[in-house]
């Protein structure tokens, strides 16, 4: 099997438009290799998938653009979905701990994270709920001094600071058409990422099987834009902040 890897993706904390452009440059540099590099009718079908399905997303966004409150609530579910990562991030890293009780700990949190797979692919409404729950198991008696014994109590906070902000501001609102908006926008985006993920497993599976240019070098394509929106943000530092409220 060849060696081949798919950098990770920071798409989650770009805001919608950037997270359409970040797709469609992927998707169409790929198209523009042409049916004399893309001879795969499986990959052909999954880039025309992705690529349709990004115009419909950014057709939506042009659709709902100029909606303060809409935007605002998008902004604060990024900060959230950050919050959420740092979090997993966090607890992953503790797993690789010398110490057997911390191992044995993280092991806990993370069966426990995993029993709620990716809150960003289900519905908002659901998904707030979800988030709810698990601060409420992560600040009982069971698991909080495992959270303290891995000092994740920074994360916890960040992440229910984050939680509640964004849950007030759609709470309060009494504007129904801007939350439909953003659930329609967002509803549109999960449908993106999902297509987006299809094609970019295809393309790892395949290039670790064959010594093919139209695998390896799409692969190279979403590597290297990846790789440049990686540090983008990093440079933009779009990260949680654990002292803000």
């Amino acid at each position: 099997m060849n060696e081949a890897n798919l950098f990770s993706s920071s798409g989650y904390l770009l805001s919608n438009a950037d997270y359409y452009q970040f797709v469609a440059d992927q998707v169409n540099r790929i198209k523009a290799f042409g049916p004399a590099v893309l001879s795969d009718s499986n990959l052909s079908y999954l880039v025309a998938n992705v690529l349709l399905n990004a115009e419909e997303f950014n057709r939506i966004l042009q659709k709902t653009a100029g909606c303060p409150l809409s935007e605002e609530i998008g902004k604060l579910e990024i900060e959230r979905n950050a919050s959420i990562n740092a979090l997993r991030t966090a607890v992953e890293c503790a797993r690789f701990s010398t110490e057997m009780e911390k191992v044995s700990g993280a092991t806990c949190i993370i069966i426990l994270l995993d029993r709620y797979g990716d809150f960003s692919s289900i519905n908002f409404d659901k998904e707030g709920l979800l988030i709810n729950k698990l601060l409420a198991y992560l600040s009982n008696a069971t698991y909080k001094p495992l959270v303290e014994q891995l000092n994740l109590t920074e994360y916890v906070v960040c992440l229910s600071k984050k939680q509640k902000k964004l849950m007030g501001i759609c709470a309060k609102s009494k504007n129904a058409s801007a939350l439909s908006e953003f659930s329609q926008v967002r509803e549109f985006r999960m449908r993106l990422n999902d297509k987006y993920t299809v094609l970019c497993s295809y393309l790892l599976a395949m290039a670790k099987m064959k010594s093919d240019e139209q695998y390896t070098s799409s692969l190279q394509v979403v590597n290297g834009i990846r790789n440049e929106y990686n540090v983008r943000i990093a440079r933009n530092l779009v990260l949680p902040s654990y002292s803000a409220d």
